[in-house]
């Protein structure tokens, strides 16, 4: 059953546009995974930008620490 949580900037989707992430990320997931359309869950969470790297930023740390990161930010191993 996965589930996939998005934390993004906060930012007005239309329902296409919702419509159109969602449809896509399950299909990815479907394709990548033994399961079926309705076992998929798809979270969306906006973050302000002011409270991101106090939020986010250390869940993305700890998961590269994991090793469960399959696509590291370019942006965070600044300084």
């Amino acid at each position: 059953m996965p589930h996939l949580h998005i934390q993004h900037f906060p930012r007005d989707l239309t329902a296409a546009e919702t419509e159109r992430l969602s449809s896509a990320l399950t299909a990815a997931i479907l394709d990548t995974f033994d399961t079926t359309h309705g076992a998929v869950s798809i979270s969306l969470e906006p973050v302000a930008k002011p409270e991101w790297n106090d939020t986010v930023l250390p869940s993305i740390v700890a998961r590269h620490k994991q090793q469960q990161l399959i696509k590291e930010p370019t942006y965070w191993r600044k300084g």
